[in-house]
């Protein structure tokens, strides 16, 4: 029962995608919007960073739990969460 709530609650968060500059111009992808508890987030960080070959990490701005990416992810992110279970119409690319 907990498993086909969970895959309720990916399709109707609204994730947010956006990109920042950092130190020496390096390009950091934040992914933000996820109701879930960090442990979680952390597992799903795991994921996607094994499937793009990036660093990153999981951290806390503003009370909010944000999935940090080394590199430019914009374009691949929302076709991998979409396979997660996630909805792409839910999705949103800031620039």
């Amino acid at each position: 029962m907990d498993d086909i709530l969970a895959e309720l609650d990916k399709e109707k968060q609204a994730l947010r995608i956006s990109i920042v500059r950092r130190k020496y111009g390096k390009k950091v992808t934040l992914l933000s919007g996820f109701g879930i508890s960090k442990s979680k987030l952390k597992q799903i960080a795991k994921k996607l960073k094994k499937t793009l070959g990036c660093g990153g990490t999981v951290t806390e701005v503003n009370q909010e739990l944000i999935i940090e990416l080394q590199g430019d992810w914009r374009n691949d992110l929302p076709e991998l969460l979409e396979a997660e279970g996630y909805n792409a119409e839910e999705i949103t690319i800031r620039k």
